[in-house]
């Protein structure tokens, strides 16, 4: 009698497991922010939604334009798998509508009244809010920013949700109580004079200087058109931060469009207005709207013995970094002096029947003499 009670205690668990696993769903999505910090990720639902999840530290390798799968189960957002063997517990999700900083912390009167007052800035106004249980570590979070999730897109009726999960609560009642009065760190100007050179799997800019000293600029890439308002600038993905007017973004795929943000960071660490290119690196040859006003441009014979690559001399050059690709991956890189104009790759039995890639790019003399890249795809054909 024993066993047929755990036989069936046993059925029963397996019937429950299997209905369970059943009930999980797994949608895809698209990172759009990944703050390494407090493990809060913004990702795109296939409904064009935003929403924050609040995951465990174990899926470490998630960056922006990173594709994930969330794990449902009864409606809610369980885990997150990154990869086959990187699944994290989500302890929280909700839709973003948007952060705001809290401003100050309203104390009570006396000690019968809870503490459940504050002030935020959003949207550039200054708003009182009483808010419900469940924020009490709102009180640490003061100069920082906290997100919101409103239904209606009034404070009101909406929800007050802590970075790293610390808590969340319900927006009682709001007004509003001016304009947010505090010093702005001034923004710099939109860059102007932006030129590319998109060829191979490389895109060249150049753009005119700002008159700051010692000034900063920024560039982000992403395969998908981006709202840059919704990012810090530090969280802007695949981030790059050039100190010349100037910058190459690199590996990047052949015949793939790629959207492009530019813009200048002033002293204070503040970004300018973002500029948006759109480019697509094609192999060979390529779109060229080059600043250079002298061409550069690899070219490659093949001889009996070797690959010869010759290109123009540039003044500029200090030296030149040539490399060269198999089938995609990186065969090796070298630097030659800068008075060299041509270099001799031997040929090998295992590049037949492979893409093969060179590339020259010049090292300057100076940060601030333009650097020049060019780049050439052979196809090394098994017949010879």
């Amino acid at each position: 009698m024993k066993t047929f009670f755990r036989l069936s205690a046993l059925v029963l668990a397996l019937g429950l497991g299997a209905a369970l696993t059943f009930a999980n769903s797994a949608e895809s999505a698209r990172v759009i922010r990944a703050d390494k910090n407090n493990h809060d990720l913004m990702v795109e639902r296939q409904s064009g939604e935003l929403w924050i999840l609040q995951h465990n530290p174990l899926c470490s390798s998630m960056t922006s334009e990173f594709p994930v799968s969330l794990i449902i189960a009864n409606g809610k957002i369980t885990q997150l798998k990154v990869a086959s063997n990187e699944i994290c517990k989500v302890y929280n999700s909700f839709p973003y509508s948007g952060e705001a900083l809290m401003a100050a912390r309203i104390k009570s009167d006396n000690e019968l009244h809870t503490e459940n007052q504050a002030e935020f800035v959003w949207s550039g106004k200054r708003y009182s809010v009483d808010y419900g249980k469940g924020c009490l570590n709102l009180r640490d979070l003061v100069g920082k920013k906290i997100y919101l999730s409103l239904p209606n897109q009034k404070l009101q009726g909406g929800t007050i949700e802590l970075p790293n999960n610390l808590g969340q609560c319900a927006i009682e009642a709001s007004k509003e109580i001016g304009v947010d009065e505090a010093p702005q760190a001034q923004t710099p100007l939109k860059l102007e004079g932006v030129e590319l050179q998109a060829q191979n799997n490389q895109v060249y800019f150049y753009w005119k200087a700002t008159q700051e000293e010692k000034p900063l600029y920024l560039v982000s890439y992403s395969r998908y058109k981006l709202n840059p308002s919704l990012y810090p600038w530090k969280l802007m993905p695949s981030l790059k931060i050039a100190q010349t007017n100037s910058y190459t973004v690199k590996q990047l795929a052949d015949k793939q469009k790629y959207y492009f943000y530019l813009a200048s960071l002033s002293k204070d660490n503040v970004a300018g207005e973002w500029t948006e290119v759109v480019a697509t690196p094609v192999s060979p040859g390529g779109f060229k709207n080059s600043p250079d006003p002298e061409p550069f441009e690899v070219k490659v014979t093949e001889e009996a013995s070797n690959f010869k690559l010759v290109w123009p001399a540039k003044e500029t050059a200090r030296k030149f970094r040539i490399s060269f690709f198999v089938g995609g991956k990186s065969e090796f890189s070298t630097l030659i002096n800068g008075t060299t104009v041509e270099y001799l790759i031997p040929k090998k039995e295992a590049y037949k029947g492979k893409g093969l890639r060179f590339t020259v790019r010049s090292l300057s003399k100076t940060s601030y003499d333009p650097s020049v890249f060019d780049g050439i795809y052979w196809e090394y054909k098994a017949t010879k």
